[in-house]
C-alpha cells in the first residue's frame, strides 16, 4: 500500500476514535422516521435541521448506519424532542456552525475531484489562502 493511502486511513482511524461514536439504538430510528413522517418533512428537511446530508439520515433510518457522534446525537434529540422542528429554532451560533460545516464539506470534495489535476488543486489552495489572509486582515482592522 502506498503512503498516500496508508496516511489516508490513519487519518480516517484517527478521526474516528476522537470522535467517540455511539450506537444508533432501534427506538431513535423509529423516533426519527415517525417525527420526519409526522411532520410531512422530506429527508432533506430533516437532514438539514440536523446538520447532516439527506443520504446519512435515510441510512440512520434504515438501519444501514449503526453509529453516529456524539454532537451529532445531541442534534438528533433536539430534532426528537422539538414540537416542529424548523431552522428558526436555532441559535445564530448553531446555524453559523452548520453552514461552515457545509462549506467544508463542499470544499472537501472539490479537492477530491481535482485529485487528478494537481494544478487545479494547487490553484485552489492558493485562492483559499488569498481569502483566508483578506479575512483575517480585515478581522485585525476591526477588532
Amino acid at each position: 500500500m502506498d503512503k498516500k493511502k496508508d496516511s489516508k486511513m490513519n487519518m480516517k482511524k484517527e478521526m474516528a476514535e476522537n470522535h467517540h461514536r455511539v450506537p444508533i439504538m432501534e427506538e431513535v430510528r423509529k423516533a426519527l422516521r415517525e417525527k420526519r413522517l409526522g411532520f410531512g418533512m422530506s429527508y432533506t428537511a430533516a437532514a438539514e435541521f440536523i446538520g447532516v446530508h439527506w443520504s446519512t439520515y435515510r441510512k440512520w433510518e434504515t438501519g444501514e448506519t449503526t453509529q453516529y457522534t456524539r454532537e451529532v446525537e445531541r442534534r438528533v434529540q433536539c430534532f426528537l424532542t422539538e414540537e416542529k422542528p424548523s431552522m428558526a429554532t436555532l441559535d445564530e451560533h448553531e446555524k453559523s456552525s452548520r453552514m461552515m460545516e457545509k462549506l467544508i464539506h463542499r470544499l472537501r470534495n472539490t479537492y477530491r475531484l481535482c485529485q487528478r489535476q494537481p494544478r487545479l488543486q494547487e490553484r485552489l489552495a492558493i485562492r483559499l489562502e488569498g481569502l483566508i489572509d483578506d479575512i483575517l486582515s480585515l478581522s485585525s482592522l476591526n477588532p
